[in-house]
């Protein structure tokens, strides 16, 4: 489970507010400007077909603000840590492996660091770190409930039923 501390962003995009600075009415409308542009470029999601068909099956889709997804996106606050720990491990353990086997065979050689080779491992490391999650479900629910949808969800059904 993800710890309490606040976050701490070193430094925030060209054109966008400081992150660890107070918020001002300012900087939502460059939040609100930077969105646009985000959304003008991703409209995919914004196409009717698209709509109607996540409303068809009962999915509605909630847009954030760009300057707001490490506080209101769920596998931000819980969960994208753990998956890229775990791809971390995985490059760690395989790039040591070749490293030691040419050592053991005399030979000083960079493992082949090719998008041709890492493409299909990292596709191996991408499921057996989803895997890693799987085993974990604690860790994933843990960022909707700081996100406070599980509660908004559980609060709906109350209603709803």
């Amino acid at each position: 489970i993800a710890d309490k501390t606040p976050r701490s962003h070193p430094t925030s995009p060209p054109g966008l507010p400081d992150p660890n600075a107070e918020a001002t009415p300012e900087d939502a409308s460059v939040c609100a400007a930077a969105n646009r542009e985000i959304l003008r470029s991703q409209v995919a999601h914004r196409v009717d077909s698209v709509q109607q068909l996540l409303a068809s099956n009962n999915i509605r889709v909630i847009f954030v603000s760009a300057c707001c997804t490490g506080d209101l996106q769920p596998l931000d606050l819980s969960g994208n840590g753990d998956f890229k720990a775990s791809l971390k491990e995985c490059f760690i353990a395989w790039f040591a492996d070749h490293l030691a086997a040419a050592l053991d065979n005399g030979i000083s050689t960079q493992p082949d660091l090719r998008l041709s080779t890492l493409k299909p491992l990292h596709g191996q490391w991408v499921v057996r770190a989803w895997e890693a999650l799987r085993d974990k479900p604690n860790v994933l629910i843990h960022g909707w409930e700081e996100a406070g949808i599980k509660r908004a969800l559980n609060e709906t059904t109350l209603i709803i039923d």
